[in-house]
């Protein structure tokens, strides 16, 4: 699926249920259209469009909290998956450790 059908679909699950609480409708908006072209077409692959929202609408949750000095990781499951949310200051260098690290496994 092309990057802008995927932001279309967003957008449009984005209309029907809302943007997360507390923030509003066009940021959360803005938000979708730069993640959507970030998500890797494997995770694409494995999840629905919906799953696809409520992971990022996680995200963006997230980065609304984080101090950009101070590390923050959460770890969630589902039945088929599990998410590692992280922000920190070196966070290109820490998603490349994490993703060799996992091929090791």
């Amino acid at each position: 699926m092309a990057t802008s059908t995927l932001t279309r679909r967003l957008a449009k699950i984005a209309k029907q249920s809302g943007a997360p609480k507390g923030t509003k409708t066009a940021m959360f908006d803005a938000f979708l259209k730069a993640a959507a072209p970030q998500i890797r077409s494997a995770f694409r692959a494995r999840h629905d469009d919906k799953a696809v929202f409520d992971v990022l609408g996680d995200f963006f949750c997230l980065a609304q909290k984080v101090d950009t000095e101070i590390p923050l990781v959460e770890v969630s499951t589902t039945e088929h998956a599990t998410f590692i949310k992280s922000q920190m200051p070196d966070q290109a260098f820490i998603v490349d450790t994490v993703l060799l690290t996992l091929r090791t496994l």
